[in-house]
């Protein structure tokens, strides 16, 4: 079933939708490659980010997958853009280097970005959303390593639940350090994330 440009399962997995929009994504990919091969380097990245980006990020907040065959049909797209803006398609070319050189992080740490920048929100309430449900303050002791918005994790046994977007996005949450969590700025904490999770991501 598909809802509002997102597919469902009925076992509630997402690589239905994974393959969809790669898939899309991957034909919009075709089309620039044949019709922008001649632009300058600086117009391909435009074209990618304004074109292709948006059909493998639309609400990935609520469908960020889990399974890393998902995950690396979405990075396979990237790294096909990558070679296309850098007009560099040599079996043996760095793919790493260029997605390094033009300075473009893995989806997947963009999708992180999204999920803890919409918690951030929620959190301040700056979003109309109903948290009542799965944002439930944890007023344990407080530790040096800790902050002041951390909530209670909720328990799962399910890897559809535990991978949903509270869970896994209060379990990402609750380690991130005071100095980000506790900025009153929206734009400094999306900052500050960003800068973290280049640093500390695997």
């Amino acid at each position: 079933m598909s809802y509002l440009g997102v597919t469902f399962n009925d076992d509630l997995k997402w690589s239905n939708h994974v393959s969809t929009i790669s898939s899309k994504a991957s034909r919009v990919l075709g089309m620039m490659k044949r019709n922008f091969w001649n632009c300058p380097k600086k117009v391909k990245e435009i074209a990618y980010t304004a074109i292709v980006c948006p059909k493998l990020e639309y609400v990935c907040a609520a469908w960020d997958p889990y399974l890393q065959k998902d995950i690396a049909s979405l990075e396979r797209v990237q790294r096909k853009a990558a070679r296309f803006c850098s007009n560099n398609y040599h079996p043996t070319a760095s793919v790493t280097d260029m997605l390094h050189e033009l300075g473009w992080t893995t989806l997947e740490l963009r999708r992180t970005m999204t999920r803890l920048a919409l918690l951030y929100k929620m959190s301040r309430g700056q979003i109309d959303v109903d948290t009542e449900t799965h944002l439930n303050p944890n007023t344990e002791l407080r530790t040096c390593a800790s902050h002041q918005y951390r909530y209670i994790q909720d328990k799962a046994t399910k890897n559809t639940y535990f991978y949903s977007f509270f869970p896994r996005t209060i379990r990402h949450w609750n380690s991130l350090p005071a100095e980000i969590a506790e900025l009153n700025s929206f734009e400094l904490f999306k900052s500050e994330l960003l800068e973290y999770l280049v640093d500390n991501q695997d």
